[in-house]
């Protein structure tokens, strides 16, 4: 774990596998061997059987909060972890949403202006700007935790949260963190139960939980080609920006047309008569649905392929990834129907890295 930590101080980046399995090949250390001794919960981003998943070579090697605390000279980065925690909790006290401003968060967050332009900061006191860099990243499992950014070379990152931060909230030492943590894991919601009542004949049912659907669909093959390998190794981000990217090179090479984004979509998909034709409505509704699929095209560019294209962007979460990636999904299948129509050979299979 010390060399995990010792390469995000150098780098200000977690190693990846062959960095770190290198590293301790020259110390004469089998990889497998000393992830073997660790307790599960520390080290992040690996499946402890390696033989039933090994590892890739560029996956990311991260250390949980408990695996820092092991670590030597983590301390001043453990300050600034339970600095930033209770600082949230103040700012999710104080939030107002701006839903009428376009251009305002959607929620609380932190950075280090918020942690410089705060009232409570003291320069003498609070750790330098390295180490809350590290204790940022160190947030990003944790269960409060709604969104995280970074940018290595200017030191900046940015943490969103929600009003999962509250328990956490007056914590001043680690042990009163893992104390909250524990609560917040450990609490389960009370299932409902049949209520009955002396003044009826029927017992009085309490409200039912909703019904729950798990979908399972095949990833479309220009999706699979680029997103599946990075879904499975926990590039989240990644899978979703290139999925979108193939959708967009698909359109391109459909079309014909040079430009890019969203623009591109309103070219290809906009006009009365649409260079490709994703619609199936005739009559009335067909005008309402070729303007609402070319913006659900233009909204992929804007709302999902940009942001993570052009950074930073905080990490995605793997369940709201694949409902991305059910979209992009959705989209593929259109462009698989507006090939058919041109006549064209088919570039189903054909994605961008």
């Amino acid at each position: 774990m010390n060399l995990v930590w010792q390469h995000l101080a150098q780098k200000r980046r977690w190693p990846i596998f062959e960095q770190a399995d290198r590293a301790l090949y020259r110390m004469g250390v089998q990889c497998e061997d000393a992830i073997e001794q660790l307790p599960q919960g520390l080290l992040l981003g690996i499946d402890f059987d390696l033989q039933r998943r090994p590892p890739q070579p560029d996956q990311a090697i991260q250390l949980s909060l408990a695996g820092a605390v092991h670590c030597d000279d983590s301390a001043t980065e453990i300050k600034a972890f339970i600095y930033i925690v209770r600082l949230a909790g103040v700012i999710e006290r104080d939030w107002e949403p701006r839903p009428d401003d376009p251009s305002a968060p959607s929620q609380p967050y932190i950075d280090p202006e918020v942690v410089t332009t705060h009232p409570a900061f003291d320069p003498g006191v609070i750790p330098p700007a390295e180490a809350f860099y590290r204790a940022a990243l160190l947030i990003t499992h944790e269960p409060w935790t709604a969104g995280l950014g970074w940018r290595p070379e200017e030191l900046y990152w940015r943490v969103s949260f929600d009003r999962r931060v509250r328990p956490f909230a007056m914590v001043a030492r680690l042990v009163e963190y893992w104390n909250a943590r524990t609560s917040v894991r450990d609490s389960q919601p009370v299932e409902p139960k049949f209520v009955p009542s002396p003044l009826v004949r029927k017992p009085v049912l309490a409200p039912e939980p909703a019904p729950t659907l798990a979908l399972s669909i095949p990833l479309h093959p220009a999706v699979a080609a680029v997103a599946a390998g990075r879904f499975e190794k926990g590039q989240y981000t990644d899978a979703v920006r290139s999925a979108f990217q193939a959708v967009e090179h698909r359109v391109q090479t459909l079309s014909g047309l040079p430009e890019v984004g969203s623009k591109l979509m309103g070219a290809a998909l906009g006009s009365d008569t649409p260079k490709l034709v994703v619609t199936r409505a005739t009559g009335p509704s067909l005008r309402s649905e070729r303007e609402g699929f070319r913006d659900l095209f233009k909204g992929a560019m804007e709302a999902l392929r940009n942001p993570r294209s052009h950074g930073p962007h905080f990490a995605d979460d793997p369940e709201e990834a694949q409902e991305m990636l059910a979209l992009a999904n959705m989209l593929m299948r259109r462009l698989d129907e507006a090939e058919a129509k041109l006549g064209a050979p088919s570039t189903a299979a054909v994605g961008t890295p």
